[in-house]
């Protein structure tokens, strides 16, 4: 009678390592292709992001404070955690997005389109947009001299400039305070000349910016 041999402990051995050999190399293969696909989800999703950042930008002349206000979502990417901040003085941002896979890297992108490895760093500003008050009839009262001054509310440093438009000749902004003041060099007539334009008060947060129809009678305002 014939006798089978079974297998020996080395020989087992031998089939286990090289079952983990092939398992760790499928392993390996599959989380690098896992790695690239999320790579290239982050980087389209991000990109995504920053064109609706950049056309808010355009439309507002300031950033959103936060992606829900450009009012759109990226929902072809669920899986991705977004991170955005900005810096208003500088003009820049940064927006960042993470996979939710824990193992997946970090691709980042600022306001002029360069995409770098890493999550955003640029500390996001504590401000409130400043808020530009106009209470007057904005007619020219007395001759020749005439003064007002423009009050904004908003944190930090509020600086005013026209935007458009041009003031009365011989008339200013005063930068830092938002009078404006001139002297007319000649009575205007009765009828009254007018003068448009746009006053921006700019802070860390972005401007506000209010129209302005400044008409200059020879005596007093109509009433």
């Amino acid at each position: 009678m014939m006798t089978r041999r079974g297998f020996t402990i080395v020989e087992l051995l031998v089939v286990i390592v090289v079952i983990g050999i092939l398992a760790s190399i499928g392993i390996v293969s599959y989380g690098a292709i896992i790695q690239k696909s999320d790579e290239a989800t982050i980087k389209t999703g991000i990109g995504y992001q920053s064109q609706l950042v950049r056309k808010y930008f355009a439309d507002n002349n300031k950033y959103p404070a936060t992606l829900a206000d450009t009012g759109q979502t990226d929902s072809s990417t669920p899986n991705i955690t977004y991170v955005y901040v900005y810096d208003a003085v500088a003009k820049d941002y940064c927006l960042s997005g993470k996979s939710n896979r824990n193992s997946s890297p970090s691709f980042k992108v600022n306001a002029a389109g360069d995409v770098t490895a890493g999550e955003c760093s640029i500390p996001a500003p504590n401000y409130t947009y400043p808020t530009l008050t106009q209470d007057f009839h904005p007619c020219y009262p007395a001759f020749p001299n005439y003064s007002y001054t423009y009050s904004a509310t908003g944190d930090g440093t509020i600086t005013y400039a026209v935007q458009s438009g041009a003031l009365p000749p011989a008339f200013t902004l005063n930068s830092a305070t938002g009078n404006l003041s001139g002297v007319v060099a000649s009575p205007v007539a009765n009828s009254g000349t007018t003068y448009n334009f746009v006053i921006a008060a700019t802070n860390s947060g972005g401007s506000a910016t209010q129209s302005v129809t400044l008409t200059l009678y020879k005596m007093v305002c109509p009433p």
